[in-house]
């Protein structure tokens, strides 16, 4: 150890506070901090949707799926996800689209709102999407089906992507009365 240094740990740390304050970049100024909206991106039928991420519990590769009689066609049956019985619907489907084919990019969302435990199938996850607050658009054209669960959206690099409510999804009747 040097001869003009401290052996005093105390005195060492406030050297050390003392260096780190004169060495630190300054805090962003309030006009720097920008809020950015995020969500899980998705599609559907190729078209974008992106889910508050607060409304996705868990994301799932497609699980092992046993059917149940009597059900309506969109309903793809019930899955046992660590010990819980996870119902799972076609998203696609219930919508009045086509079946999605699953492949290896298909997942499962999963919510858990208000009592209603489910997962529905979509075609690919893309990721987080961030957005920022100017980015936001009122209204979107979506398909008639659909509105019901758009709560506006966003548009970004020429794409638009409409935000789909997986608690609106929750709250319709239609979709917790699965049987025939």
């Amino acid at each position: 150890m040097a001869a003009n240094q401290s052996t005093d740990p105390f005195a060492v740390l406030l050297d050390i506070e003392k260096r780190t304050r004169v060495n630190a970049a300054p805090l962003p100024s309030l006009d720097e901090v920008r809020r950015l909206w995020t969500g899980v991106g998705f599609l559907l039928n190729t078209q974008r949707y992106v889910v508050p991420l607060n409304e996705v519990a868990e994301i799932l590769h497609i699980p092992e799926v046993k059917k149940v009689p009597g059900v309506k066609n969109w309903f793809r049956g019930i899955s046992n996800v660590r010990g819980t019985l996870l119902p799972v619907t076609d998203l696609s489907q219930f919508l009045g689209g086509e079946p999605i084919k699953t492949n290896k990019r298909s997942r499962v969302l999963v919510m858990n709102h208000d009592g209603v435990y489910s997962g529905v199938i979509v075609e690919e996850v893309l990721g987080l999407q961030h957005f920022e607050h100017e980015q936001r658009v009122k209204e979107l054209e979506v398909e008639k089906n659909v509105q019901s669960y758009v709560k506006g959206g966003f548009s970004r690099d020429g794409e638009n992507w409409t935000v789909f409510s997986l608690y609106e999804l929750a709250k319709d009747a239609m979709f917790i009365q699965v049987a025939v």
